[in-house]
Formats: structure tokens, sequence, C-alpha cells
């Protein structure tokens, strides 16, 4: 029985997940990606409500109680204009009314564009909430409808949408009879659409189509419009990670989830004094920071120096969840220890982090890794805290 009894615990044992005999490190700005998926209906509806104009004017805002300028799209397919707006309605309850954004081109040959899109950030926010614990990545479709003339009006309207506060209203209405040339203005007529509830917006973005910038909303209209194409060959996967974007969002990831800990950290004299003595082994400040970073969320999640509690498996989604959960407050609690031992080996561990999210090799000792991250370009890099180097 005794035999038996100790083969039962040896393949227990290996089944079950062991804490890391070894530091482990995490970089804050190597946050794996989400994805925020716009709705793809709604470009579709317009296509089907084959909108042949746009009315402009003024018209009676009940939410403001003034009249604002007004502008419509004009279909003949009201129904589905109708379904348009409703996508619309509902971006904006989750949002607000600016979750649409309004893209307008002025030609240079004459005429504009006018594109419809999700604005991204808000698309951002509805699929993801306030989740800062990944990198998002948006999809979202943009309509876009070539209109021959401009407008006195919408020069006008380009002037008003300048001031700091310039809200109007976007709605829609219906053609009945048909527009041919020459016709009388008998032979057709627009009516408002039961349903179609207007929004009332504040925001509006006026471009033209020789400054355009490339990867703008005017740029993907004036690429649909021409019947170019927006992206070449599809990528055969993730972009090669850029060492300046890694440290752009590792400085917003600390911001965001450790505002208390780096004011703490840039006033804490004993901290200074860590730093002057590592920073003769080469460790930047940035280093240190992250480092004593990764060190105050350890601990909160009671798992011990360097995260050696943890398991392998699922490491970093039980960091991501954890930072996820992290809120600051200045409650007077110690800074975690800062002891220069402590946090050089926190440091080597979150390069070699680092160094993995690159696709180099893992560094044994400090100076190898930092050899080898200054030959990524992705040693030199600025502090969350901009006090902290001041401060020390």
């Amino acid at each position: 029985m005794g035999k038996k009894r100790r083969k039962a615990n040896r393949t227990g044992s290996k089944s079950q997940s062991r804490p890391s005999p070894r530091p482990r490190g995490f970089d804050f700005g190597c946050l794996p990606h989400a994805m925020a998926v716009g709705s793809f209906s709604f470009p579709t509806d317009l296509s089907q409500s084959s909108v042949v104009g746009v009315a402009y004017g003024e018209d009676w805002c009940a939410e403001l109680s003034q009249v604002v300028p007004a502008i419509s799209l004009v279909a003949k397919d009201g129904a589905a204009l109708t379904r348009a707006f409703a996508t619309f309605q509902a971006w904006s309850e989750a949002t607000d009314p600016d979750s649409l954004e309004v893209t307008i081109v002025f030609r240079s040959k004459g005429g504009y564009l006018l594109a419809l899109s999700p604005e991204m950030r808000r698309l951002e926010r509805r699929c993801l909430g306030f989740n800062r614990a990944h990198r998002p990545v948006v999809l979202a479709a943009t309509w876009c409808k070539p209109i021959d003339s401009v407008h006195p009006f919408l020069r006008r309207f380009e002037t008003y949408s300048k001031r700091a506060i310039s809200p109007y209203l976007l709605g829609g209405a219906a053609l009945s009879g048909a527009i041919t040339a020459p016709s009388p203005p008998a032979s057709y007529s627009i009516r408002p659409l039961e349903g179609l509830k207007p929004l009332l917006k504040f925001s509006v973005t006026f471009a033209e189509e020789a400054s355009v910038e490339a990867g703008t909303v005017a740029w993907v209209a004036l690429r649909m419009a021409d019947g170019g194409s927006i992206s070449a060959t599809a990528p055969s996967g993730p972009p090669a990670p850029a060492p300046s974007e890694i440290s752009d969002q590792r400085r917003v990831t600390l911001r965001t989830h450790f505002p208390v800990t780096l004011e703490r950290l840039a006033m804490a004299r004993a901290c200074g004094a860590a730093f002057r003595s590592l920073s003769t082994k080469g460790i930047a400040a940035w280093q240190f920071e992250q480092a004593v970073c990764n060190l105050t969320l350890s601990r909160a999640m009671e798992a011990g120096l360097h995260y050696r509690s943890l398991p392998r498996p699922r490491f970093q989604e039980a960091v991501l969840q954890a930072l996820s959960e992290h809120y600051e407050v200045a409650d007077g609690a110690p800074l975690v220890p800062c002891e220069p031992e402590s946090v050089a080996e926190q440091v080597l561990a979150d390069a070699n982090a680092l160094l993995s999210h690159l696709k180099m090799r893992p560094a044994r000792d400090l100076a190898s890794a930092q050899a080898r991250l200054r030959a990524a370009s992705a040693l030199a890099a600025p502090t969350a805290n901009p006090d902290l180097v001041r401060t020390w």
C-alpha cells in the first residue's frame, strides 16, 4: 500500500503547476492586443437606401431649445435609411452622438465626399469598456458618398464648426418621384421619415483633398471614391513591435495603473539612493521605475517577490487580470522596499520579458541583457513620471 501511495503522489505532483523557481518579469509596454470591431451593417443599409443627395438648412433642436444647422441625407429607400440611423442611435445611447464620425472632404476638381464611420475611441470604449490591460486594435467600416457640387451652406457650416461649441443636427429624408434634368421641381418631393430621429452632434471633420493625411477617414474616403485599395497585401502576422511604440505604451500603462506608486517613488530618498547605485551598472531610470511597479503588483497579488509563487502556465493572464483590477489611492501605505539587489533582479527579469517580446534570446546576466536591449534600440526610453530623474 505504501508503494502505491508513493506512486500516486509522484503522479499527482506532475499534474500540478509549480511556482517558478526564478524571478518572473513583465514589461508594461508589451501588452497583448484586443480587437474592437464595429458594425458592418450600416454601410449596407446606406447603400440600399440609395442616397441621392444631401439637404441643408436649419431646424429646431428640442434638446437645446434653439435653431441649429441641419444636414439630411436624402434617400430613395426610407426604410433602409431608417435602419442605418437606428444603428447610429444605438451608438449614441451607448456613448454619445459623436460616436458617429462625419467627415467632409472637398475635392480639388470640385464637389466633395461625405464619409460616415464609427469614431474610433468611442468604438473602443463600447467594445472594450475601460479595459486598459490590452492594446486595442480597432476595425471599422466607412461609407462614402460623392457629391458633385458644393453648396454655399457647406462652406458657411465649415466656418461655424470651428466654434468651441457648434451643435448641429444630422438626419435623413425620403425622396418621392424622380430627379431628371431638365425637370420641374414638382416632379419630386422630399419628405421626413417617421421613426428616424436626427442626431444632435457637435463634431464634424473638414479636409481639403490636397492636404489629407494617410490613414485618416478622409484618406479612406478618397481611396474608396477613386476605386483604390485601402490596404495592400494582407500581413502574414502581427506587425513587428517597434521599440518606440513599446516605450509609449509602457508610459501610458504605468501612468494609468500606478499613479500613486510613481509619485511615492519620486519622493522616496531611499529609492533615489538605490537608483544612483544601480545606475552605475547601466540600469536606466525607466527600468528602475518599472521594476518597482512590478514588485508593487506582485505584492498586491500576494505572489511573493518577483511573482515567484505564480505558476508558469497562464502567468501573463494572471498578471493582466491583476493589472486590470489594480487601483491606487493615496492612503499613506508604504512603498514597496527598493533594495538594490531586489530591484536589479527584477530589472533583469523584465528585460528578458522585453527581449522575448522582441523575438530575441534571453540573457543570463544584467550586462548581457542591457547590451541586447541597446542593440535593439530598446534601452533608451523616457520615464512615466518626468519628476523622477529631476528629484533623484
